[in-house]
């Protein structure tokens, strides 16, 4: 009985953080994609000339 309950809780662990991980490397891949549109846009801007207004390190 106690092992069935161990098992049970086992297997219920790994799905919340699998559900844990998933929602975090969601937010992951939408913070990277706004980098990139940052990037993208500093780049064009410097590209035309105009220096960007953000200073890079």
């Amino acid at each position: 009985m106690e092992l069935k309950g161990q098992a049970g809780a086992s297997v219920l662990h790994p799905m919340s953080n699998f559900a844990m991980g998933a929602r975090f490397s969601e937010q992951l891949l939408t913070l990277l994609s706004q980098v990139r549109t940052v990037v993208t846009s500093t780049e064009s801007l410097m590209k035309s000339g105009v220096s960007p207004p953000v200073n890079l390190p």
